[in-house]
């Protein structure tokens, strides 16, 4: 077995970088020496204490940071700071619960910032909700059935209810007047209306607050 007797640091090995050791030893028979070169890495931090703030779906990734960042790893009383701006990105645009939100912006000073390196940033999650939209729509004047049942017109999202560009159209429902009687400017109700188009979907888009309950003015004429 060997007895390392000396050891010659060539440098400050409280930085990081490339030194070398020289080591000399001995055995029964004899002693020698040589040189072995070491490199002293880098530590690794990270950043930790923040949150995000849960959204409404807008059709960007951009996240909210909540608390304040930071340094988590650094030894004794090195002199190492967080630098810059966090900022946050969701994985994707869409609608969902629990979304991870990737976290960067940062950097390191101090006089000790060479001997670490920032490896990752503590990824947070938050939810992506629907975002809440109004739709309108005309019903057609009718001749006096006895009936509350009306007609529908037209139907439409509110304009500018839709995040650009996404394609939402206001579909089905059933329509009906307050009761059936003859008279003029009477209201009448559509309910049951749902979402369609490309951007209707839960995981991507809007939908409508609850149902549609939207009046429309018309008037009825007396039947003979």
């Amino acid at each position: 077995a060997y007895e390392i007797s000396t050891r010659d640091w060539s440098s400050d090995v409280c930085s990081s970088d490339l030194f070398s050791v020289t080591v000399t030893a001995r055995n029964a028979a004899g002693t020698g020496s040589g040189v072995l070169t070491v490199e002293l890495a880098t530590r690794e931090l990270t950043v930790l204490g923040h949150g995000v703030a849960t959204k409404t779906y807008d059709g960007t990734r951009m996240a909210t940071l909540t608390g304040s960042g930071f340094l988590h790893g650094v030894v004794g009383e090195d002199a190492v700071e967080l630098t810059g701006t966090g900022s946050g990105q969701f994985s994707d645009k869409n609608v969902g619960a629990g979304k991870v939100v990737v976290v960067g912006g940062y950097g390191l000073g101090g006089a000790d910032a060479g001997n670490y390196t920032l490896v990752s940033v503590t990824d947070a999650t938050a939810d992506i909700n629907k975002k809440k939209i109004d739709g309108e729509f005309t019903a057609k004047d009718k001749v006096y059935n006895a009936t509350t049942a009306a007609e529908v017109e037209t139907r439409s999202i509110k304009a500018g209810e839709l995040v650009d560009p996404d394609e939402v159209t206001l579909e089905g429902g059933t329509a009906a007047f307050a009761d059936k009687n003859v008279g003029t400017d009477k209201t009448v109700t559509l309910t049951g209306a749902t979402l369609g188009g490309a951007d209707r979907s839960e995981e991507h888009t809007s939908e409508l607050q609850s149902r549609v309950d939207i009046s429309y003015a018309v008037f009825c004429l007396k039947k003979k």
